[in-house]
């Protein structure tokens, strides 16, 4: 019965209090948003700074291997080299010897 009496509120002035209220929450959520961004932004740079750590730990770990497989080949390349030319002494000393005995 008392809702009969009352006068209907107009759409209007809903949409005015509606935009009226979203601008002052937007102009008191400025300031938390900077700080929410920073925060955001601190988050962010952190983990792509744990992730270039990440990045450059695995890129020196590869060199380290790869360094360690380049003096791996190097080390076996010598000693074939010095065994090649130690075959090739006994081998030379072997001939002088055949022809000093003929």
């Amino acid at each position: 019965m008392l809702q009969s009496y009352l006068p209907l509120p107009s759409p209007f002035v809903n949409l005015h209090i509606f935009t009226h209220s979203t601008e002052t929450a937007i102009k008191r959520n400025k300031g938390k948003n900077k700080k929410g961004k920073k925060e955001i932004s601190k988050i962010f740079h952190i983990n792509r700074n744990e992730e270039k750590q990440k990045e450059k730990s695995t890129v020196e770990s590869k060199n380290v291997k790869f360094e360690s497989r380049i003096e791996s080949k190097k080390k076996i390349f010598l000693e074939s080299q010095v065994k090649d030319f130690q075959a090739a002494c006994r081998s030379k000393q072997l001939s002088e010897i055949m022809k000093s005995n003929k």
